[in-house]
C-alpha cells in the first residue's frame, strides 16, 4: 500500500492543495539549502517594496497535460491569492518556468513572464543547475517587481568553442605512418635480437 501512495504522481501534488507558510516550495529537492535562504530573504525584502507576495514552486514534472503557466495559475486560483501577488512554478524534467501574477502587478507583463520562463530558467536548468536556475529568476524577477526594470535574459552564447579534443584527420594520418614505422621497428628488434 506504502508504494502505491508515494509511486503514485498525483500524491507529490497532494501538499500543494493549501496555501504554504514557506514562499520557497521545493518538492522536486533540488534546491540547495542556500538557494532557498536566498530566495526568501529577496522576496521578504520585495514584499516590503511592492506589498505582494511571491511563490516559488520548484517540481520534478508537472500534473499531467499541463503547462507550467497553467499550473502556476491553478495554484493561483487553489491559493485564493491577492491581486499583488505572484506564484512561480519551476518545473525540473522539462527545463521550463510558468508565472501567474494578479492583475494589480503592473510592473511585470506576459512577455516578461513567458521570457523568465522560456529563457532565463532553462539557461541553467539544461545543465541540471536547478538552484542557480532559481536564483536567475529570482533576481529577474525581483529586479522587474521592485521597479528597477527588466535585465532581460541570460546571455545565451555560451562558450561553445569550435575547436574539438579530436585530431584532424590529416593529423591522424600523419601520426599513423609514424606509428606503423615504430610497430615494425619494434617487431624486427623482437625477432632478431633473440637469433643473435
Amino acid at each position: 500500500l506504502s508504494f502505491s501512495i508515494l509511486g503514485n504522481p498525483l500524491f507529490a501534488y497532494a501538499s500543494l492543495d493549501t496555501k504554504p507558510s514557506s514562499k520557497v516550495i521545493d518538492e522536486s529537492g533540488s534546491l540547495t539549502n542556500s538557494s532557498i535562504n536566498y530566495i526568501e530573504k529577496s522576496l521578504s525584502k520585495l514584499k516590503e517594496i511592492s506589498g505582494g507576495e511571491v511563490y516559488f514552486v520548484s517540481i520534478r514534472s508537472l500534473p499531467y497535460e499541463k503547462t507550467p503557466q497553467e499550473y502556476a495559475k491553478d495554484l493561483f486560483q487553489k491559493w485564493n491569492l491577492g491581486e499583488k501577488d505572484v506564484v512561480v512554478v519551476l518545473a525540473n524534467k522539462i527545463a521550463k518556468a510558468g508565472i501567474y501574477f494578479g492583475t494589480e502587478v503592473k510592473t511585470l507583463n506576459e512577455t516578461s513572464a513567458k521570457s523568465i520562463g522560456e529563457e532565463t530558467y532553462p539557461f541553467n536548468a539544461r545543465e541540471e543547475q536547478y538552484g542557480s536556475a532559481a536564483i536567475d529568476v529570482n533576481n529577474r524577477l525581483v529586479s522587474i517587481l521592485s521597479n528597477k526594470g527588466d535585465p532581460g535574459p541570460p546571455n545565451v552564447n555560451r562558450n561553445n568553442n569550435n575547436s574539438s579534443n579530436f585530431k584532424s584527420a590529416k593529423k591522424t594520418e600523419e601520426q599513423r605512418s609514424k606509428y606503423i614505422a615504430i610497430i615494425v621497428i619494434l617487431l624486427v628488434i623482437a625477432f632478431v635480437v633473440p637469433m643473435v
